[in-house]
């Protein structure tokens, strides 16, 4: 697809400072394909499927910064400030859509997806974080946030609080 190749381009350039690798193009990639597959049986626009996907975590803040819950609508924003410079070839008449998509894909912004399109998306990017590449994510970003694996004297958080920024892994 013409947009699509037009888009890894545009990240492959823009994300070589990019950090995260949590975030990296290689997540975006993945959520982009499970969202595409998702959308064989689902249905929606795709092509706002395929935009959301690349862009969904083009701003991640840190997992202990204050600001983390607004992530997803700092990279709405940024989304829709990139395709009026780079992608004019998208209707305007998208961008509502392509920014609630991006916005209602996170658990910690409470936004509770609404279209196909939106649902496709934060399931996409939630199959992401499960499976051996999702506990490789987990355990990246608890290493740069230098959290303990777990609690040695309460692994099961039996007689404590629950402390996903101190320790990568606890019980739910």
């Amino acid at each position: 697809m013409e947009l699509e190749n037009k888009i890894i381009n545009y990240l492959k350039k823009e994300m070589i400072e990019h950090k995260d690798a949590a975030h990296d193009l290689g997540h975006l990639t993945r959520v982009a394909e499970k969202s595409k597959h998702i959308h064989k049986y689902e249905g929606g626009n795709l092509d706002v499927i395929i935009i959301a996907s690349y862009f969904h975590d083009i701003v991640a803040l840190p997992k202990n910064s204050f600001f983390r819950h607004y992530s997803s609508i700092f990279s709405a924003q940024k989304t829709i400030k990139i395709f009026k410079e780079h992608f004019q070839e998208i209707s305007v008449n998208l961008y509502g859509q392509i920014s609630d998509v991006i916005r209602s894909h996170s658990y910690r912004a409470g936004i509770k997806p609404v279209t196909i399109e939106a649902k496709i998306v934060q399931d996409a990017d939630r199959l992401d974080a499960l499976g051996a590449i999702g506990l490789a994510r987990v355990f990246y970003v608890a290493g740069k946030l230098g959290q303990r694996i777990y609690s040695e004297d309460d692994p099961f958080a039996a007689g404590r609080l629950l402390n996903d920024k101190k320790y990568a892994l606890y019980p739910k």
